[in-house]
């Protein structure tokens, strides 16, 4: 059983803004923009994710996600993390500047939520200096 503390620490890094959406426009999904990234990234390594991040050439914050086959051989649990990682991510993109960033899958993601992921999230993002 958590603490009552604990429970209301969780509960404060949730975003309570007015647009919490994150549309496909605020997506990486081309080769040439994962291209940018691999050549231009800086990249800090947590225990479940890796935050890459780069300047954003268009200006706008945009968000790419790598969940390897390597992470999980169904697509079933792959498709979970991604979930959980989007989620995670749609709640701090208020706070985090115009870059570009892709989140790559680590197998320790595997059982964690996305409050757990996104407090590691804080804490890489927090460690790169970007805010």
């Amino acid at each position: 059983m958590t603490q009552p503390s604990q429970d209301s620490n969780k509960k404060s890094l949730l975003t309570l803004s007015s647009d919490l959406s994150f549309s496909k426009s605020h997506r990486l999904v081309k080769g040439h923009e994962f291209r940018y990234m691999r050549e231009n990234a800086e990249s800090i390594r947590g225990k479940s994710i890796i935050l890459c991040y780069a300047p954003a050439p268009d200006s706008q914050r945009r968000l790419g996600i790598v969940v390897s086959k390597r992470f999980h051989k169904h697509a079933v649990k792959r498709n979970r993390a991604k979930r959980i990682i989007r989620e995670a991510y749609r709640h701090l993109q208020d706070k985090l500047p115009n870059n570009w960033f892709v989140i790559i899958s680590r197998a320790h993601l595997s059982g964690k939520s996305s409050i757990e992921v996104q407090e590691e999230l804080l804490k890489l993002i927090d460690k790169s200096n970007l805010v």
